[in-house]
């Protein structure tokens, strides 16, 4: 891939006010922003709209986070960052799934950057705004800054496609295994093993999901075998979540997307074989367990693993799911030191645990909350940290940790 060109007269400068006027625009007015890129896609090219959901209502808050995301990071160095551009080359990649040619992509730039002028031109009711020449170089701006996002990904598109990459796999559903009442372990086989790095996540779907993917991590690493393992919790008002825990069985087929996401163990998310840190802290909460888990499996196997904290949490001792699997892994290395972390003591009523919630060697749960135990419980500043689980408590953890005065930087977990 071609390097990406640096500030200049015509790709911008540092702290680009435009830019970040124009995506003030759009987060000012995100509905109408959104739904107008939508309705002008569709009305450009139909084809694309079976593509997407039945209801666009997720999907457009995935998207707005997505690009809002993506244009700061332009307007803050005035080109894109280098992980900015491995986000949008993985996001083009694995929209191959859904059938997106590199052509689409201009569709999509032109569809934005109309909506963007409509939405800074007109009112809700369709009479003329006014606005003046600030208004209009914002909204200039944007389409500047979408038609480089729209040729990153085309051109991403067109690589994978000419290097035979695949688009997706087939897997064969092998078995599930209900650990609580809301969350399940699914194993599944695929014939061709994909080659995803211990960490990532991989888009899922089936035919009760009717369009609909769910991002999962495997919780065990890439394998010559094609096994993968996922675990699944049950979200309120979660449809894809609720199908999978609750009417998968063995026998399906699924079709998974291309890896993506960047969390890794080692000290340069972008170099696998970069050095490891001497010492790591990892924060799971209920199923974000599955990433950090193959994690550990994979540095089992190495010469000379870091020293490794595993801070397990959930809300109660029942949904500690895998509780098992970790205190014996932690008996048989010398390099793991196993913490739990639960909201209350007793389980719900019917909530259903397993005997993998249990361990007589288990250490005793911390009670609270995991972002106050962390804080409360050790100095982490010399550690590399990986977070993985809901997006609330991902951001609290993380704000909790750089407020006792960790390292920004080394802290690491995927977009919420």
């Amino acid at each position: 891939m071609s390097a990406h060109p640096q500030p200049s007269a015509t790709t911008g400068t540092p702290l680009d006010d435009d830019l970040f006027r124009g995506t003030r625009l759009i987060l000012n007015n995100p509905e109408e922003v959104i739904a107008g890129m939508y309705r002008n896609l569709f009305e450009t090219d139909p084809r694309l709209r079976s593509m997407f959901e039945h209801s666009l209502s997720g999907q457009y808050e995935r998207f707005l986070s997505g690009i809002v995301h993506t244009l700061l990071a332009r307007a803050r160095a005035g080109y894109f960052p280098r992980a900015t551009i491995d986000y949008l080359e993985n996001l083009a990649r694995d929209h191959r799934k859904f059938g997106v040619e590199p052509a689409d992509y201009g569709s999509m730039v032109a569809a934005f950057s109309q909506s963007v002028h409509q939405v800074l031109t007109t009112t809700a009711t369709g009479l003329p705004r006014e606005c003046d020449q600030t208004d209009i170089a914002a909204a200039d701006a944007i389409s500047g800054a979408m038609s480089e996002i729209g040729g990153i990904m085309s051109r991403a598109g067109r690589i994978a496609d000419a290097s035979g990459d695949r688009a997706s796999w087939e897997a064969r559903v092998l078995d599930v295994q209900r650990r609580t009442r809301d969350i399940a372990s699914i194993r599944l086989h695929c014939r061709i093993p994909i080659d995803y790095r211990a960490g990532q996540y991989l888009s899922v779907n089936n035919p009760m999901l009717q369009g609909v993917w769910r991002r999962l991590s495997p919780a065990v690493p890439p394998n010559p075998e094609g096994l993968l393992e996922f675990h699944v919790r049950i979200v309120d008002g979660g449809h894809a979540s609720r199908s999978l825990v609750s009417t998968t069985r063995a026998g399906d087929t699924w079709t998974i997307g291309s890896p993506q996401g960047s969390m890794s163990l080692r000290d340069n998310d972008q170099l696998p074989d970069a050095s490891l840190p001497h010492n790591i802290l990892l924060i799971a909460g209920s199923t974000g367990l599955a990433p950090l888990r193959a994690m550990l499996f994979e540095i089992a196997d190495q010469p000379n693993p870091p020293d490794i904290h595993l801070v397990f949490a959930a809300r109660s001792p029942g949904e500690l799911y895998d509780l098992h699997t970790l205190v014996e892994l932690e008996q048989n290395v010398n390099f793991l030191k196993l913490t739990t972390v639960v909201q209350r003591r007793d389980d719900a009523m019917f909530t259903w645990p397993s005997n993998l919630s249990n361990h007589p060697m288990a250490p005793i749960p911390a009670l609270g909350r995991v972002d106050d135990y962390v804080v409360r419980s050790g100095v982490w500043k010399n550690r590399k940290i990986l977070i993985a689980g809901g997006p609330y408590m991902v951001a609290n953890t993380r704000t909790a940790l750089i407020h006792a005065g960790c390292n920004e930087e080394w802290i690491s977990h995927d977009p919420m």
